[in-house]
């Protein structure tokens, strides 16, 4: 096994799960990742969102890229409806940006890029709004 490159803090709020990232990621990191997701989401009942803060360098090997497609289609089939992603600091933020379009667009679910929390937290309420 590999020592984690990457670090994921995850917290609940209401039915949010805000998660910091420090990168970049390898497949350790992702999969420490998630399984503190499944300790959060087993906190929620319902649809819930995701707002993300990524710091440093906040790429993925491609394997880990690969891990988050997955993982990313487990959280939907948990009932997460939407993505709000701040880059802070973040080396890489415009490839990052591709990356993670390119997963959330083929497992269709919205995710957004913002430059503060308060415009990142008032979209994904607007996303849980019209989802009931």
């Amino acid at each position: 096994m590999f020592e984690s490159h990457g670090h994921f803090k995850v917290s609940v709020q209401n039915n949010t799960i805000h998660v910091l990232a420090l990168g970049p990621f390898n497949t350790q990191a992702v999969s420490n990742y998630k399984e503190d997701l499944i300790l959060a989401i087993q906190q929620i009942e319902g649809p819930w969102t995701q707002l993300n803060q990524m710091h440093q360098n906040c790429l993925y090997t491609p394997e880990a890229q690969q891990q988050m497609h997955h993982l990313t289609q487990f959280r939907k089939e948990q009932g997460l409806i939407a993505v709000a992603f701040i880059f802070k600091d973040c080396f890489g933020a415009s490839i990052l940006q591709e990356q993670l379009s390119s997963i959330y667009s083929k497992i269709r679910i919205p995710c957004q890029f913002f430059d503060d929390s308060a415009s990142a937290s008032l979209w994904l309420q607007q996303q849980m709004d019209s989802s009931i």
